[in-house]
Parts: C-alpha cells; structure tokens; sequence
C-alpha cells in the first residue's frame, strides 16, 4: 500500500531543503568557514547544514514510502501458508495488519491538518513581525507561547516552556555562536 502522507511529506521536505541548500550555496554573502580567525562558524553555517538535512530526511521519506509500495504490490495475493495461519489465527493475523498500516480517522486528519495550518499561520506572523519590528527574541517568545497554546499544553507547560526556548536560542545563538538575528 503506498503512504501518500510519506510520500507527498517527504517530497515537500526534500524540495524545500533543496531549495534552502542551494539558495545558501549561491548566495556569496553566506559562507560555510569562518570567515573570522575565532572558529565562529559562517554565516551560510546553518542554512548549508540544515537544508542538507532535510533534504536528506525527506529522500529517505519518500524513498521508503515507495520501496514500501512496492515491496507490498509484489507480494500478491496472500501465500497458502499465510491463508491457513489466517483461518487458525484470524483475531492475531487482523491485529498484525491493524498495527502495520494505522488509519486516521477523517476527524483526526481534519484536526491534523488546522494544527499544521496554525503552525504555518504562526510562523508567517512571527516572521512578518520580526521583519517589521526587527524584536526576534519577543516574536519568538509570542509565538512559542501561542504555538503550545495550539497544541493544547499544560498551564505548566505554556509558562516555563517558551521561556526556555527563547532563552535556550540566546543562549545557543547570540551568545554561543555570536549570530546576531536583525532584519
């Protein structure tokens, strides 16, 4: 059976990845080494890394959905001695294909597919405001607030979590990597 959701998924990743990678790569400004003598990587650093990334995880998503397809359209009909194991273990045998290729229900992609919508209409106001604004750590701060407020966290969770986040991401970056984020 093949898994469209795979297949489409890692498609998509592997095409924005890809075009992430080599974006970062032609463009002059963004280079891989340090460009200073204090082994601070450059600025095309992470871009180069992380478009490689997930172009290479969405390959190898869509690569297994198809080899998954394909190993499962040229099985065939079911052999004789499978057929027998069904009819002496029917409830093990159904529980096996239940367990192999879950379903969604159609509630459960709808609500899927408004959380991936949230996520996307998130991301684009937090990248407006920071370009408007040019304030990236409270962009970020509201919008991992809002994003966990999204996906229906804990009150615990929605006040310490998007604190440590933006203070894990100073601390990775401005600090850590001397990465300055402006507009």
């Amino acid at each position: 059976m093949l898994r469209k959701d795979d297949l489409i998924s890692g498609g998509l990743a592997f095409l924005v990845g890809g075009a992430f990678l080599v974006s970062a790569i032609r463009d002059s400004n963004l280079t891989f080494e340090a460009a200073t003598s204090d082994g601070v990587p450059g600025a095309g650093f992470f871009p180069i890394v992380l478009g490689a990334l997930l172009a290479a995880l969405g390959l190898v998503l869509a690569v297994r959905a198809l080899v998954t397809s394909f190993s499962t359209t040229r099985k065939g009909p079911t052999a004789p001695s499978e057929r027998a194991q069904a009819v002496l273990e029917p409830e093990h045998v159904a529980v096996e294909q239940a367990s192999s290729e879950p379903e969604l229900e159609p509630a459960e992609r709808k609500q899927d597919a408004l959380l991936l919508l949230g996520t996307l209409a998130l991301l684009a106001v937090f990248l407006t405001f920071w370009h408007a604004t040019g304030w990236f750590y409270p962009g970020l701060y509201v919008m991992t607030l809002l994003m966990s407020a999204l996906y229906r966290r804990p009150l615990r969770f929605l006040l310490i979590f998007p604190a440590c986040f933006t203070l894990f991401i100073y601390l990775a970056f401005t600090l850590g990597f001397s990465i300055q984020f402006a507009v």
